[in-house]
């Protein structure tokens, strides 16, 4: 997925999860099961930049 795709899934993510957790409070298992795919999201994007770092350092001759 590219970058700019998995931000805006995230962005997205996170704006549904506060939109439920105010409409139904933040216990709500909606709400809770919500809060997880954005951490799900967060960890994809996460280890995306990680192994795009790892890629990127130059390796010595």
């Amino acid at each position: 997925m590219l970058e700019a795709d998995l931000s805006q899934e995230i962005e997205d993510a996170r704006r549904t999860m506060i939109q439920l957790g105010s409409q139904l409070g933040f216990l709500h298992p909606r709400v809770v099961e919500s809060s997880e795919n954005l951490d799900k999201l967060l960890l994809r994007y996460y280890f995306e930049e990680k192994s795009e770092q790892v890629h990127n350092v130059r390796r010595p001759s």
